[in-house]
């Protein structure tokens, strides 16, 4: 039974049935409201001005008929579940019904069954709305992996065009400046000098390369691990659900908790999910009692301090051995074009880095991937005042 208030639309103008409706509504312990709507003008008012749970419709009314009301519940709210309950629609009527677009058609002599069709449509109604959710939010979360992949890419540009630039450049200053000390001609010392100009100019412009590739300094938080995984769990799963893969957990409630960047903890776990989703279904098109993902971790000491240490494990297609070398480096990727940038491991590295951590795997080709993401609880900073310390995780 749905466990939260539902509102109903009731399209009925006979009070009889529209009392046998609310009885057996009512005597199945559903929290809900409703209201009888018997005109077309009534109708189009109380969809303009509310959104319900569930409609609920006589075939034939003396203003309007049911299939007007399914069109108009279709243009203005085609997601909520409408259900004829009717005493008369003949078969080939409730068929079209349903072609139409009726979630389902319950006849007034059977009415006992009402409440069985209205949990079943309710129950299907959060579900799509609950996939709908988790299918915006992991979208929001690709396009803020997608941006740090953009800056990731950035960054490794701009440190190698810089690399590239500073090494001759450095030389050509040095000759420039030796020429000025040397040289007495005042032609080749303005040529000396405008040559020591332009590589100084050349010189600010690297410098400013490589501050676009130095990181942001880390706000630390102190946050419950298991949260940090629950929560990407919870964005993703009803996804995979849909790809027919499962996501198993063991996370001990005895985790201690540990300051990091929760948002960017989030990312490398959600990278390494889709991951293995990918994995998955490449190699399990359809249902597989192996198409699970497990998820594990566990404390564990290291040089006298506590880490954590999480384990993101599939039985997928694996890792060749001749990519072993290549899967963290910049823009290598074995999915296709549109679906890999080659950036997500490399991005995921950076962050766990930054955190004073390591990222890992083993695989074995066609049986298995394992990565694992070790953490320390309390990283180390140059800088104390660099991190901000809550007992939050928003």
């Amino acid at each position: 039974m749905i466990q939260r208030k539902v509102y109903i639309i009731c399209i009925e103008d006979n009070p009889n049935d529209l009392g046998l409706m609310i009885r057996q509504i009512s005597a199945s312990g559903l929290d809900f409201s409703y209201k009888q709507i018997q005109t077309k003008e009534e109708l189009v008012q109380e969809f303009k001005t509310s959104e319900p749970d569930i409609i609920l419709s006589d075939f034939s009314l003396p203003s309007f008929d049911g299939m007007e009301a399914l069109h108009l519940a279709q243009k203005y709210h085609p997601k909520v579940p409408f259900l004829f309950v009717s005493g008369w629609l003949g078969e080939e009527a409730a068929i079209e019904a349903l072609k139409q677009g009726a979630t389902d058609y319950i006849s007034k002599n059977k009415i006992t069954k009402l409440m069985f069709s209205v949990d079943r449509a309710l129950k299907e109604y959060d579900e799509r709305n609950l996939l709908e959710e988790a299918e915006r939010e992991n979208e929001a979360l690709k396009s803020q992996l997608l941006q740090a992949q953009k800056l990731e890419a950035i960054s490794l540009l701009a440190t190698g065009v810089a690399h590239e630039i500073n090494n001759p450049l450095t030389i050509m200053i040095n000759y420039a400046q030796l020429i000025l000390a040397q040289s007495k001609d005042d032609s080749i010392l303005k040529y000396a000098s405008n040559i020591l100009d332009e590589g100084e100019r050349i010189g600010k412009i690297t410098k400013d390369l490589l501050k676009l590739s130095r990181h942001e300094k880390l706000i630390l938080s102190l946050v419950n691990f298991g949260e940090i995984i629950q929560k990407t769990v919870s964005l993703c799963e009803q996804l995979f659900k849909k790809d027919l893969i499962q996501i198993e957990s063991d996370m001990p409630d005895s985790l201690p908790a540990i300051r990091c960047v929760p948002q960017q903890i989030q990312q490398v776990v959600l990278n390494l999910l889709n991951n293995a989703r990918d994995a998955l279904n490449q190699k399990y098109p359809k249902f597989d009692s192996n198409k699970i993902i497990q998820l594990s971790a566990k404390q564990f000491d290291k040089e006298g301090k506590i880490w954590i240490q999480m384990i993101v494990e599939d039985r997928g297609i694996g890792i060749p051995a001749d990519e072993a070398k290549k899967i963290f480096s910049p823009f290598f990727t074995t999915k296709k074009v549109e679906k890999g940038t080659g950036l997500g491991l490399s991005v995921s590295t950076g962050i766990i880095k930054d955190h004073g951590g390591e990222l890992y795997y083993e695989s074995k080709e066609n049986e298995y991937t394992r990565f694992f993401i070790n953490l320390p609880v309390n990283p180390e900073n140059k800088k104390e005042s660099d991190a901000s310390i809550e007992n939050n995780f928003a």
